[in-house]
């Protein structure tokens, strides 16, 4: 299975690893909701023309005590574009808005922008956020051992998608070590819009 890393910076609500911005990726609904990170940079491009989005998996990546760690497991279950979601799932309110305001230029300028819903059969938040650092380095180096660099390098500064061709050693291991797996939207609200 294909997979892609994505990076969000964090903020702890009631003990989960949530995006900072509380938005994308939208867990705060069912099904969980991506469409502004990068949805249009080359891996966006990738996913937007693939037939077969559900044979793809994303994980939700952050920095938890100075590590980078798994906190969202994101198979994706359908791609739609942008304005039919926003139509078909009216209770993500919060994801769209914020979204569209924080993303305004780019949004505007990229008519094609669409959005990955969740098969939530099969997503989850592990929880705590599991550390993943050294074996993502490890499968990277294994993978792509010419053009390998870790974690730590390939994110310093620009944070943009990371693709593991498969990913399923990565998924096992994120699966072997999440204490708990919270199925589901998170029972709460994000902060207002």
């Amino acid at each position: 299975m294909r997979g892609y890393l994505l990076f969000h910076f964090h903020r702890k609500v009631q003990g989960y690893a949530t995006d900072y911005f509380q938005y994308d990726p939208f867990i705060w609904h069912n099904p969980y909701i991506l469409s502004f990170c990068h949805m249009n940079m080359i891996t966006g491009r990738y996913i937007q023309k693939c037939n077969h989005p559900s044979d793809i998996v994303i994980l939700g990546v952050t920095r938890v005590g100075g590590q980078f760690c798994c906190s969202l497991v994101f198979y994706i279950g359908d791609k739609r574009p942008l304005s039919v979601a926003r139509a078909t799932f009216p209770f993500a309110k919060h994801h769209f808005v914020k979204g569209e305001k924080g993303h305004y230029a780019y949004y505007h300028a990229v008519p094609e922008h669409f959005s990955l819903i969740a098969d939530m059969d099969r997503s989850y938040i592990p929880q705590p956020a599991v550390p993943i650092e050294d074996m993502v380095n490890a499968e990277r180096q294994r993978l792509y051992p010419k053009r390998y660099r870790p974690l730590s390098q390939s994110w310093k500064k620009r944070r943009g998608w990371i693709r593991l061709d498969p990913i399923d050693r990565l998924l096992t291991y994120v699966d072997n070590h999440a204490k708990y797996k919270h199925y589901g939207a998170l029972p709460f609200s994000p902060l207002p819009v």
